[in-house]
């Protein structure tokens, strides 16, 4: 099993246990958290515009 991305990610802001990639695609961050069971991913779309597409 592997975790990837297509390009470079930028640097991270790290918060705790908690990982924010800014910007991954135009107005979307890539949030990683570490937790008792591995992790978890998430993407924040940040407008209405890119959550249409």
């Amino acid at each position: 099993m592997g975790l990837g991305w297509e390009s470079d990610l930028p640097e991270p802001v790290v918060d705790g246990a908690t990982l924010t990639y800014p910007n991954v695609l135009p107005d979307v961050d890539l949030k990683l958290e570490a937790n008792l069971k591995g992790f978890s991913e998430l993407l924040v779309v940040k407008t209405p515009e890119v959550a249409a597409h």
